[in-house]
């Protein structure tokens, strides 16, 4: 569900706002805003996120060392989480990637400027439709065809989604951030590098972490049956 339906959705509103003003167990209360329900969504995992900075940050280091200026692809550049981690660890490297969707590009763009990184080329289009130039690393986090409005205003087809992943893992020294389960369907999982974990929801009383994985798909031998 996008964070419009669930605005839309009147069961989910009253619950959003119920937890803010305090109706809940955990004994807190918030501000009551447009914008204290809108992070009520968040909690809820009904907004976007991106790779956590710091995340990257450390991932770059444990795959690149104290290489000076390094060079990465990022086939799916997503909200700039990796890029901002990227640079942070290596504000001399050369970071290159992908980003179909038109806005989020435009706002990565942006983004590049604002810090007046010159070492950073983002282009507009599918990595499938990409011819990646020599690099020391391929890092990202890939998409579930399904879950998210990714370009053109529309969910990636069963297709474009099996076509980006075999573009993905026939790259040299490639790492993926991808759920386990994703993983296991993929029949990742004994390629499993490290594995990660996050906060889930608020509202899961049940699970307080969620775990996803690092996985490397530096072998030429990986495939996939979609």
């Amino acid at each position: 569900m996008s964070p419009a339906e669930a605005w839309k959705d009147i069961a989910i509103l009253k619950d959003v706002v119920a937890y803010r003003i305090g109706l809940n167990t955990s004994n807190e209360i918030f501000d009551f805003s447009l914008y204290e329900i809108v992070k009520g969504l968040s909690a809820r995992r009904l907004t976007t996120s991106f790779f956590n900075p710091f995340l990257a940050y450390s991932i770059y280091k444990d795959l690149l060392g104290e290489s000076a200026s390094p060079t990465v692809i990022d086939p799916c550049c997503g909200y700039g989480g990796r890029l901002l981690g990227f640079k942070m660890a290596y504000p001399t490297g050369t970071y290159i990637g992908c980003e179909p969707n038109k806005e989020t590009f435009d706002e990565l763009q942006k983004l590049a400027q604002m810090f007046g990184w010159n070492n950073v080329t983002i282009h507009n289009i599918n990595y499938q439709d990409f011819i990646p130039p020599p690099a020391d690393l391929i890092f990202t986090s890939i998409p579930y065809f399904d879950v998210e409005t990714y370009s053109n205003g529309q969910p990636m087809s069963r297709l474009e989604w099996s076509a980006f992943i075999q573009k993905v893992i026939a790259g040299d020294n490639t790492y993926v951030n991808v759920s386990l389960s994703l993983a296991d369907e993929l029949g990742w999982s004994e390629k499993l590098w490290r594995k990660i974990a996050s906060p889930t929801s608020h509202y899961n009383k049940n699970e307080n972490i969620k775990f996803e994985g690092i996985y490397k798909l530096s072998d030429q031998n990986n495939s996939i049956d979609i």
